[in-house]
């Protein structure tokens, strides 16, 4: 007689927290308000401008 080895389900747990304390904490999601996330940096814009994409080349041809 064979025996079954069970399967196994791995689980996933989200934890939802408001305390900026817990950010470095694995598997904890921390929500903060749009003023909060901006002091963090979260919003901050890296976008190009249009002077840069005027002034880059693709495939050696300007814009």
């Amino acid at each position: 007689m064979t025996q079954k080895t069970p399967s196994l389900t791995p689980v996933q747990t989200t934890v939802l927290s408001q305390s900026t304390d817990d950010l470095g904490t694995f598997g904890v999601v921390v929500g903060v308000d749009p003023d909060e996330a901006d002091e963090m940096g979260a919003f901050e814009e890296d976008a190009l401008t249009l002077a840069d994409v005027e002034a880059s080349e693709i495939d050696g041809q300007p814009i």
